[in-house]
């Protein structure tokens, strides 16, 4: 890589094009979200398990004071991610703003827009994410990027669909949840009931390890509240629901959706093995190109009025357009694309994350709905990219 020494003698408008070409948007931003262990453990991170000494370093401001650590260490947070390289634009963007104030005045423009503290506030344009540590807030477009939670590595790979039980009609409901609520308490679901799921299954970790048995930090909960687009790995989806557990699917769904419903405006899932990174998968790895052809499956995944009709492979809804433009998000080495063709991916309308999106966006254009303005454009699939991968993969 070559320098340019007289940078600084270009003119002003010229140097700003040239920080702004490299200010990448619309992005996307990767976060751990970190949950205690029900069994007595302070605190548990799917993606790997981080040292209580550590941990607790990290949290204190001043002195020994362990003020912020007790109040931390047995709820949900946010922290960067962990355990593989972490793909997050906010990263770029921090360090480019550092290089210079020119540099800083083009990275780091929603910083005016959100409020600083410990809470998380934010405003309509920008979005905060608190992370553990004295005062780390990192800021986002609310409006344009993506925020991605992450529960771990995947149990399984997503283009394996999991066998569901039958459904129970004898199940108690559980209470709803206002969105404006930043605290979601455990106690909400201890009297449901709920059918044995085999230990075998791959999904067992996320029952046990589920989002909505514990309680939220109020600063998490302001965060995904404020969250206008929300994706998630498909390969993830049981760390927030029990797909498996059918009888209690749509009462976990709807108080999931009161967490999500006040702000959000697009869900995405996101498919990390169909580029080829996954060594689980058996099928070849499939470019995002390849699938813009709308199918059944995409149009049962938006359809809130009638159930998806059961599918076939390579059945094509006769009233889709032939092929769609993709949102494309960046990352640092990665491109998120939009695909249509879920067949393509290798999913049937019995896949765990099928169900759970369809579910869930269903849900959510209900409570928006329910509070006078539905807001929600729908659910969205993403294919995950490894840029230098395919680059080295091109003839």
């Amino acid at each position: 890589m070559k320098s340019f020494s007289r940078f600084s003698d270009l003119p002003p408008e010229l140097r700003l094009s040239i920080w702004e070409a490299a200010v990448i948007s619309p992005s996307v931003h990767v976060f751990d979200v970190c949950m205690p262990d029900l069994n007595g453990e302070p605190f548990q991170n799917a993606a790997e398990k981080r040292a209580d000494v550590a941990f607790k370093r990290n949290l204190h401001t001043k002195g020994n004071d362990d003020t912020r650590y007790n109040k931390f260490k047995n709820t949900v947070f946010f922290d960067v991610l962990s355990g593989e390289l972490d793909p997050s634009m906010y990263r770029w963007k921090m360090a480019l703003a550092s290089s210079c104030f020119d540099a800083f005045r083009v990275a780091s423009p929603l910083r005016s827009l959100v409020t600083s503290g410990n809470s998380g506030n934010s405003s309509n344009s920008g979005n905060s994410v608190y992370l553990p540590g004295p005062d780390r807030l990192i800021h986002y477009d609310n409006e344009a990027d993506i925020l991605h939670l992450r529960f771990g590595p995947a149990q399984y790979c997503p283009k394996r669909p999991l066998p569901l039980p039958e459904t129970n009609p004898d199940v108690v409901s559980i209470p709803s949840v206002s969105p404006s609520d930043p605290v979601i308490e455990s106690s909400m679901l201890s009297d449901t009931a709920v059918e044995t799921v085999d230990p075998s299954e791959p999904a067992e970790e996320f029952v046990e390890n589920g989002l909505l048995d514990r309680q939220w930090s109020a600063e998490l909960a302001v965060t995904i509240r404020t969250a206008r687009r929300i994706a998630i790995d498909a390969g993830q989806t049981n760390a927030l629901v029990n797909v498996n557990n059918n009888p209690i699917l749509y009462d976990e769904i709807h108080m999931l959706a009161s967490t999500m419903a006040c702000a959000l405006e697009v869900l995405y899932l996101v498919d990390s093995c169909s580029s080829g990174g996954c060594i689980d998968c058996e099928h070849d790895a499939v470019r995002p190109e390849a699938l813009r052809r709308k199918r059944l499956l995409y149009n049962g995944l938006n359809d809130c009025a009638e159930p998806s009709p059961p599918c076939e492979t390579g059945a094509v809804a006769a009233t889709a357009p032939l092929e769609s433009p993709p949102e494309i998000f960046h990352g640092i080495g990665m491109t998120y694309t939009q695909v249509f063709d879920l067949e393509g991916l290798g999913w049937t309308n019995q896949h765990p994350a099928y169900i759970f999106g369809k579910a869930l966006g269903e849900a959510i254009r209900e409570q928006q709905a329910d509070a006078g303005a539905v807001i929600f454009k729908g659910v969205r699939v993403l294919v995950a990219e490894n840029v230098q991968l395919h680059s080295a993969l091109k003839p």
